[in-house]
């Protein structure tokens, strides 16, 4: 196959060979045998850096970092990414290096069958979120040949997930099971027996008769992408899902919210207008400012009320997580963006954004959390951020899995949103 380059150095779409980066094991048999059999498929194959390197390259705390960098540079660079599992086992690397693919929409297969499970789609999102950690089976073949750090195919309808296993606990009956068993890490808010109607419900007659069970910990990697065009992120700039306070060491800079209508389970996005009228959408959301005095959710509610005239609930927001941002041009050390879901309060007019010196209007489009994800959401689409969404809208009683249609909500309230649907 040749290859021609454009005016931008740039191989031509029509006769580009797919590239693949290497990752997980570090055996150096098995990645050889990896590349050898991608090559030979016509693939151009990026490999990790081998151990067996290591008697030649002494390797110290900051030679690790250049190479654990240069590891997920290659990610960035590939269309794809293939797992060297060898006994189907990963390390705590590659668990990195695939979330990193999954965040950045690359496709992801393993040179090893994973197990794939069936899972009920009201528990996928609770997955994502990290607010389910265990899942409770019959034992069978299937999971009895389970062994942690290996990885489990999680499919729901049109979506699937990653999930490595951490622990397996064995019973022989569901009983036994349960005895110990923290309810709330399998239903999120259930207890014991919310639990046990829960499993008589999947498997009639469950208590009967004793049946060996199984618990499985999971510990998330990430949601599979979907087949459709994805939006860009600067060269050189990647953003992670934190589902807790960021790490030591990086500031939080500013604010991004889910404000969701407690009356009809819709969330608003931005519509914003760019350079030559063109449009984009995304979260209501800024940087910190000294009059937010370092608050983060102060931010959210200021710009809520400056770009989108709409007042939201601070007193009842949830506080999802945070993006972490990497390599940003504008600014390039690792920086946090925590983000809310938070009910809105009151609608005024739409009209220009309060100190916009081009005086731009931001229309409000509302929508479904999933369409939203799918909309703003780069590189994550219906990833851990909508999934950690969903879960605190849910929490919190919303109907967000029944919103109302899609549309923009320019008008203004006569009076605030009660969530009764009286103020409609």
């Amino acid at each position: 196959m040749s290859a021609e380059l454009n005016d931008s150095g740039m191989r031509a779409a029509s006769d580009q060979t797919a590239i693949v980066a290497l990752c997980g094991s570090r055996a150096a048999e098995s990645l050889r045998q990896a590349e050898a059999d991608l090559t030979l498929a016509g693939k151009v194959v990026l490999t990790p850096f081998l151990l067996s390197h290591l008697s030649r390259t002494p390797m110290g705390p900051p030679e690790r970092d250049r190479v654990r960098a240069l590891d997920r540079a290659r990610i960035a660079i590939a269309d794809e990414v293939v797992v060297v599992n060898p006994d189907r086992y990963i390390t705590d690397s590659a668990f990195e290096e695939i979330a990193f693919a999954l965040q950045l929409g690359r496709p992801v297969a393993f040179t090893e069958p994973v197990t794939v499970m069936g899972l009920r789609s009201q528990f996928f999102d609770a997955f994502l979120s990290g607010a389910k950690t265990i899942e409770v089976r019959r034992l069978d073949p299937k999971r009895l040949a389970l062994r942690p750090g290996e990885i489990i195919r999680f499919d729901s309808g049109q979506r699937s997930l990653l999930a490595r296993v951490t622990t397996l606990r064995h019973a022989p009956s569901a009983e036994a099971l349960l005895s110990g068993l923290d309810a709330s890490a399998v239903v999120p808010g259930a207890d014991r027996d919310e639990l046990a109607k829960i499993l008589e419900e999947i498997y009639p007659g469950l208590f009967d008769v004793p049946s060996p069970m199984v618990a499985i910990g999971i510990n998330m990697v990430g949601e599979l992408p979907i087949d459709e065009p994805s939006r860009q992120l600067p060269a050189g700039c990647s953003i992670t899902w934190h589902p807790g306070p960021p790490p030591a060491g990086i500031p939080v800079t500013g604010a991004a919210g889910w404000l969701v209508d407690p009356v009809d389970g819709r969330v608003l996005v931005q519509q914003r207008e760019g350079a030559g009228g063109a449009c984009r959408f995304a979260l209501p959301g800024g940087g910190g400012e000294l009059v937010d005095d370092g608050d983060p959710l102060a931010t959210l509610s200021r710009v809520a009320i400056e770009e989108l005239l709409v007042e939201i609930d601070a007193a009842i927001a949830v506080y999802l997580g945070c993006q972490i941002i990497t390599g940003h041009p504008d600014l390039p050390e690792p920086h946090a963006k925590a983000c809310f879901l938070v009910p809105i309060s009151l609608y005024d007019p739409i009209g220009p954004a309060i100190d916009d010196p081009a005086g731009r209007t931001h229309r409000r489009f509302m929508t479904s959390i999933g369409h939203a994800a799918q909309l703003v959401v780069s590189g994550r689409a219906g990833g851990h951020e909508a999934s950690a969404a969903l879960v605190a809208a849910r929490a919190l009683g919303i109907c967000v899995d029944k919103p109302a249609p899609a549309g923009f909500r320019d008008d203004g309230d006569a009076v605030p949103v009660t969530g009764s649907g009286e103020s409609r």
